[in-house]
């Protein structure tokens, strides 16, 4: 009796065993081509003397805004992510005395690079 088990034992699990190695792989959908924001635009107010920055507009999340003149030095800088998902930054250009300014998004893996113009 003992040896019946085992031999039905040996049977059953060389069946499963088959049942993994012979079996289709499971449907395959097409991979979703990931968006990559190359430019995004900051929504400037010269009356105000400010830059938005919609943080739900944009599709990741965002670690530190910083702002370069044009000989790259670095005017301004801050760190936003303790700041929630739906925030509209106001970025203060009062003290901006060029003209031309690249405003840098940092996310956790990349950099997303905005030119900003100023025309007073």
């Amino acid at each position: 009796m003992q040896v019946i088990s085992r031999i039905s034992c040996t049977i059953a699990f060389i069946l499963y065993g088959t049942l993994f190695l012979f079996a289709e792989p499971p449907a395959h959908s097409e991979p979703v081509e990931e968006i990559i924001y190359d430019k995004w635009n900051p929504w400037l107010d010269m009356e105000e003397n400010l830059v938005f920055i919609d943080f739900e507009a944009l599709d990741f999340n965002l670690l530190e805004i910083k702002v370069y003149d044009e000989d790259n030095q670095l005017v301004f800088s801050d760190r936003v992510d303790d700041l929630p998902f739906n925030s509209i930054y106001e970025l203060d250009i009062t003290t901006f005395d060029r003209d031309s300014y690249t405003i840098n998004l940092h996310s956790f893996s990349n950099v997303f690079p905005a030119e900003l113009h100023l025309k007073r």
